[in-house]
């Protein structure tokens, strides 16, 4: 599902103002929230058979903290960025071509380069 989302976001870029139901889709996803848990669920029993000791409270501290980090760093840069790109949040007909398409590109191209590139190493064996 990952890799249809990876493959599907960067055509966003040419979705016109108010084709918002080709994108609630993947948005929707159930990937997005189910699929983490999963994988850290799969690192923990790992670390389990490696080390001989239960360490979930650990990863799970270690792991909320990532995402409030991550939040907290996607929330200080999106609007740095959209200004650095020329972008008038305020409503109404501000924005030029060029703004929106840098919108969209910031909304698209980075999250699908993340999901292609990410190399999950624990396989079933």
């Amino acid at each position: 599902m990952l890799f249809l989302v990876a493959s599907v976001s960067p055509f966003y870029i040419f979705l016109e103002h108010g084709a918002i139901w080709w994108v609630s889709p993947t948005i929707a996803s159930a990937t997005f929230e189910f699929l983490p848990n999963s994988m850290k669920a799969d690192v923990i029993d790992l670390d389990r058979l490696r080390r001989g000791e239960n360490r979930a409270a650990w990863f799970i501290a270690v792991w909320s903290f990532a995402t409030k980090s991550s939040m907290t760093i996607a929330g200080w840069f999106t609007p740095r960025a959209l200004d650095w790109l020329g972008f008038d949040p305020k409503p109404g007909p501000n924005n030029s071509p060029d703004e929106l398409f840098a919108l969209k590109s910031l909304f698209s191209l980075p999250p699908s380069v993340f999901m292609i590139a990410w190399n999950y190493p624990i396989k079933q064996e």
